[in-house]
């Protein structure tokens, strides 16, 4: 009846019928099956606490039989512990703080590595900057420059906590990875490890495709005051090769006074590198002549 029912009052109506049939067939194992199902839709509806009741009863009352089985796996959702880490792409002043949305545990470890750019751009063909999980070890294998943790407050209604920690301000401009678990000792077992990449840099990189010309153009700015760049380095790197994924040097290029530069596509993704004083950065999104194509009147007739 549930599965062809509809109306605000859905719901209620499921959970009382499920209610007054544990009442009345409580001693019998397929009320674990009726406990999960009540359990399910409180789940559904955002109250954890007390479907984690309800799947404990049943799994306690009856263990070993299907019913109860999917009580326990209910638990095991429920009790599931999880973080998820993001930042800022670019660290500089003012300082970005680092978001950790998590449930069910109460510390998190940090650790940041270094690592090459460029290395990263000609290894990975998708994602430069996005590590894989098959790659975590090489990146847990490394010498950490930084290692700390941060108590989290404890949750108990088994919901995601946003928690706001702050980042570390003694970085040297650079690339780096901000590794995340909630076991000291980073392992894959019953853990989560988040690999988030970030450059430490002054600088700030904006860049336009100019429509129907082919060509890509970007300013080279100081991130703190905006102030354009002159003769900052440019590099460029563009997929190319047998199958058109890895990336390939395509030269460089220096800004001029406005802190533009500027570049002729071939149809291609493109990222671009830029250098000045001593720090990088890189950009975020792979240009290419996507947008090249001029665009073409049309008509359209809507009947309504």
């Amino acid at each position: 009846a549930n599965n062809n029912a509809f109306g605000e009052s859905k719901n209620d109506r499921y959970k009382a019928a499920l209610k007054q049939f544990t009442d009345t067939y409580g001693d019998h194992r397929i009320a674990a099956r009726a406990l999960y199902n009540w359990a399910s839709v409180l789940q559904e509806e955002g109250d954890l606490v007390e479907a984690h009741k309800l799947a404990t009863r049943g799994a306690n009352a009856f263990p070993d039989t299907p019913g109860g089985n999917q009580c326990h796996n209910l638990i095991e959702t429920i009790e599931k512990k999880s973080i998820q880490v993001s930042t800022e792409r670019v660290w500089n002043a003012p300082w970005p703080k680092i978001k950790a949305w998590y449930k069910n545990v109460d510390k998190i470890w940090f650790r940041v590595v270094e690592y090459d750019w460029e290395q990263l751009l000609l290894r990975n063909e998708w994602d430069p900057e996005n590590f894989r999980r098959n790659q975590g070890q090489e990146l847990l294998g490394r010498a950490a420059l930084k290692s700390w943790s941060k108590d989290l407050p404890i949750t108990t209604n088994y919901h995601a906590r946003e928690e706001q920690i702050d980042a570390p301000q003694d970085l040297a401009p650079g690339f780096y990875f901000l590794i995340t678990s909630h076991t000291e000792d980073f392992g894959a077992n019953n853990n989560s490890v988040n690999y988030t990449g970030f450059w430490v840099s002054d600088l700030a990189v904006v860049t336009r495709i100019r429509q129907g010309t082919g060509v890509i153009e970007g300013f080279v700015l100081d991130a703190e005051s905006g102030d354009p760049l002159k003769e900052a380095t440019v590099r460029i790197w563009k997929r190319g090769g047998r199958n058109k994924r890895q990336y390939q040097a395509a030269g460089d290029t220096a800004t001029d006074e406005n802190g533009l530069f500027s570049v002729t596509s071939d149809n291609t993704q493109h990222v671009f590198l830029a250098e000045y004083n001593g720090h990088k950065v890189s950009t975020d999104y792979y240009n290419n002549r996507s947008c090249e194509h001029k665009p073409k009147p049309d008509e359209r007739t809507v009947f309504f």
